[in-house]
């Protein structure tokens, strides 16, 4: 415990409360166990950045006062952030976050063009041959100015050994 004193000869000691995460596969759950808080002393909110914030002051005595301070990180790619929410019960303040949805199928060597909804329609095997279209010609382009370079650097490369 860290104490110090504000501009308003009100000292306070800043703690870090005791916190036990509990992972799931659909959602992550931090419990920060706040003994002699109340409700209305804790503030969790989230910011543009993706950070919870979470904080709490309390008067432990006339003239002492608790506070602590957590930053936690949360990717909007990992966690649904509309769908965090915290409630206190029995001195201790649960903040449940829901993991994004993710559809992950697994594939093996039985699965079907049509397990795997793969569009066969013409229009997709013509872009599909466009674009090896498109790469064939380059490749060939390549070639076409590739072939003279070598030519020239290998005469040049002759002459100079004549001369």
């Amino acid at each position: 415990m860290e104490r110090k004193a504000d501009n308003q000869s009100t000292a306070y000691e800043k703690f870090e409360p005791f916190c036990k995460w509990d992972r799931n596969e659909d959602r992550d759950i931090i419990e920060i166990h706040l003994k002699e808080f109340k409700k209305d002393q804790l503030k969790a909110q989230i910011c543009k950045r993706g950070i919870l914030k979470i904080f709490g002051e309390r008067q432990s005595d006339t003239s002492m006062k608790s506070k602590f301070y957590k930053e936690i990180p949360v990717p909007s790619n990992i966690y649904d952030t509309q769908g965090i929410h915290a409630e206190f019960i029995n001195d201790c303040l649960r903040i449940k976050m829901p993991k994004r949805k993710t559809v992950v199928h697994e594939f093996n060597e039985s699965t079907s063009a049509k397990e795997l909804k793969i569009d066969r329609s013409p229009k997709w095997e013509f872009e599909l041959a466009k674009g090896a279209a498109v790469a064939a010609g380059m490749a060939a382009a390549a070639v076409v100015v590739l072939v003279p370079c070598v030519v020239y650097m290998c005469k040049s490369a002759i002459c100079q050994v004549n001369d």
